[in-house]
């Protein structure tokens, strides 16, 4: 809807210019490459891990767990060998006891899937990048070889990628974390190193958000471009949308923009630094108060549902566009009258998002007898008491022109289509104990099908273009750290912060330097460290650990206003 308001020549992604790249690569990878993009029940079936740059606890949980599983895909052969059922609990972790298959973890600090793997290795994000190339030139000799390995590390680059060609379901998994496209590229050559030696290879790749392979897929110019536009004098008004642009840029840059826009209208359900400075706020709802579609890291575009009401004045961003379109005489948004509308232009218009329409059932879209799926469950009750203190008369439903759902406990009490499903709930049966009556059977798909549509499918008989340019290997620089994220379950997430209980969780900013950087700086633990990054001045109280590599800082991911990392951080004292 954004798109369409301003046009395509003006339409910018709001992320920094790495992560706009970053994005546009992972697509590559997995449209262009020939190693498929897994699900996380995918990596839970997996023989073999490697994980390159991530630290899955933190950057995406549920895969972590998906991994713990993957580990137990060796042992639980022999499992099988001795007759006992998959399902056999007990019996098979007596039986497998303390026995895991191979996990392999190259990071830039500890992670907490260290534990459970074979072997780690932690090195800043170009050395993590050669030697995932060293560890794909060892599967295939066509990908280029760093050659300059230590004697161990090439022991251990020969155990990965033996490990890895013996595996029947080898994954290997990356991401943005590290703020490197060197390493998502090594990350690729392996898979496809595996899949050319006849391995049924699987990739995964983190991104920082849950809609940042979307927002790639629609096409956009990159934030820099946008103010450039306005600092040169092309464009004088910025809509923003649900975006906080210090943090996507320096404070002096993002300052310096919106001071030269005569309008910055904001569209956004929280307060930051950038609707402090707008000349317009308009309240949009947040993800419960909206209905949309999101693609997530496998490509799988999923549709969430609306769960409160709108209203005439919190309503969602979409929905204020097509307003604004229509009262600026757009006559393509004035034929939009609901979100099934705009889908249906998204699929037309998006190469990479086609089919994205039919993602979940039409509005028009009704259960047998012509009922709605309720969003409530049958017992749900006391809509007239929550309101009691205002008025003891039933309320009208409200009406929801974007679902076949029902904002009410009154509808269809058949299994809805698995990408409606509002809630798990059967007979004898208590919330998602339930699920196993709305799958296939226990374990497997939902009836119908997952839900949501893969947008993005491998090109397995693409001849495989391996990636070059390999970086240099990293050298500390006198004076200088190189600062890169890390990320924290707790905190790194913008609107999950602003919740109080995880808030409570949430730790101080801090900056992490190794053992000899600390004696060399005379720092101890606490002290307080100055330090500029892009003109940005820090200070930060220091926190020591013998596994961050000499010459790297490590930084909070999202604690701290700060620019496009990684950076070199120029010590001052």
């Amino acid at each position: 809807a954004l798109k369409a308001l301003v046009g395509e020549e003006h339409f910018y992604h709001g992320v920094s210019d790495n992560e706009h790249d970053l994005a546009e690569l992972a697509i590559k990878i997995l449209k262009e490459g020939p190693a498929r993009s897994l699900s996380m029940k995918e990596v839970e079936k997996a023989d073999a891990v490697f994980v390159l740059g991530e630290d899955l606890t933190n950057t995406a949980p549920m895969l972590a767990l998906a991994v713990r599983q993957a580990v137990k895909q060796q042992p639980l052969e022999e499992v099988a060998k001795a007759n006992i059922p998959n399902w056999h609990d007990a019996a098979s972790r007596e039986l497998m006891q303390e026995k895991k298959g191979p996990v392999f973890i190259a990071s830039v600090h500890t992670t907490k899937l260290d534990d459970i793997a074979e072997k780690t290795y932690h090195a800043a994000p170009d050395d993590i990048a050669r030697f995932g190339f060293a560890v794909a030139h060892l599967i295939d000799s066509s990908v280029s070889d760093p050659g300059d390995l230590s004697k161990e590390l090439n022991a251990l680059a020969k155990q990965i990628a033996n490990e890895l060609s013996k595996a029947k379901n080898p994954v290997v998994i990356s991401g943005a974390s590290c703020e490197s496209r060197s390493v998502m590229k090594a990350a690729a050559n392996i898979a496809w190193a595996l899949h050319q030696k006849n391995k049924k290879a699987g990739i995964v790749l983190t991104m920082p958000e849950c809609n940042s392979l979307g927002l790639a897929m629609m096409g956009g110019s990159r934030l820099n471009a946008a103010f450039n536009a306005v600092l040169n004098g092309h464009a004088d008004t910025v809509i923003v949308m649900e975006n906080d642009l210090y943090c996507h840029g320096t404070t002096a840059v993002v300052d310096d923009f919106l001071k030269r826009c005569k309008a910055v209208i904001v569209l956004d359900h929280s307060t930051h630094a950038t609707t402090k400075k707008s000349h317009f706020v308009i309240p949009a709802g947040t993800f419960a108060e909206s209905d949309g579609i999101i693609v997530n890291n496998e490509g799988r575009a999923q549709r969430y549902y609306q769960i409160y009401e709108s209203t005439d004045v919190i309503q969602e961003s979409w929905r204020w566009l097509l307003s604004m379109g229509n009262n600026a005489g757009n006559s393509r948004m004035s034929q939009w009258k609901n979100f099934e509308d705009i889908t249906k232009a998204i699929a037309t218009d998006e190469v990479l998002l086609k089919g994205i329409d039919t993602v979940s059932p039409s509005p028009q879209f009704r259960m047998p007898g012509g009922q709605r799926i309720p969003r409530e469950p049958h017992r749900y009750s006391g809509r007239t008491a929550m309101l009691a203190n205002i008025n003891v008369s039933e309320p009208k439903p409200p009406e929801d022109p974007d679902s076949p759902l029902s904002f009410t406990m009154e509808g269809s009490r058949e299994l809805p289509p698995s990408s409606a499903i509002p809630f798990f709930w059967s007979p004898g049966w208590n919330s998602v104990q339930s699920v196993n009556k709305y799958q296939e059977e226990v374990g497997a798909a939902l009836r119908g099908g997952d839900p949501g549509l893969r947008l993005l499918e491998s090109s397995a008989d693409a001849a495989t273009d391996y990636f070059s340019g390999m970086p240099e290997g990293f050298k500390p620089s006198a004076g200088h750290l190189l600062i890169v994220s890390l990320h924290h379950i707790f905190g790194s997430d913008q609107l999950s912060a602003q919740s109080k209980s995880v808030a409570q969780r949430v730790p101080t900013p801090y900056v992490m330097i190794n053992e000899s950087d600390a004696k060399n700086l005379n720092v101890q633990e606490g002290t307080q460290l100055n330090f500029d990054v892009e003109k940005q001045t820090y200070s930060l109280p220091v926190k020591i650990s013998s596994e961050m590599p000499v010459g790297v800082a490590g930084i909070p991911y999202g604690l701290t206003s700060r620019s496009e990392l990684p950076a070199w951080g120029v010590l001052k004292k």
